[in-house]
């Protein structure tokens, strides 16, 4: 089963947008994350910058492409996004999207008998 890191951030327009990541570029977030909590803190609100940066496969000789992350600034929102939060966000808030859910039976657990 494939892990994927959903993000949601403001564009600069005031956009609420979001983006999925894996694999490396999902390892390189969880290390910036495990390094801030480490040293006590929270990436809620900071201000992270994400730049592509092309890699060369060793096993096939394929470029492919990472994201490596990086907190640019404290940012100034950290306040409101914990009130988001704590006012609007639920598990369903994000679809999983490990699998769709069946529609068959109305309440998106599987029977089993799902094609």
């Amino acid at each position: 089963m494939q892990k994927w890191l959903a993000v949601l951030f403001i564009d600069p327009d005031g956009v609420l947008s979001s983006v999925l990541f894996k694999t490396e570029s999902l390892d390189q977030f969880e290390e910036l994350r495990r390094t801030y909590r480490l040293k006590g803190e929270s990436l809620l609100g900071k201000t992270i910058r994400a730049h592509m940066c092309k890699r060369a496969s060793m096993a096939n000789g394929h470029s492919y492409f990472a994201v490596e992350f990086e907190v640019t600034s404290q940012g100034q929102y950290a306040e409101a996004i914990a009130q988001f939060r704590q006012l609007h966000y639920n598990p369903d808030f994000i679809r999983l999207i490990e699998a769709k859910p069946d529609k068959s039976n109305g309440n998106g657990s599987s029977n089993g008998n799902s094609k």
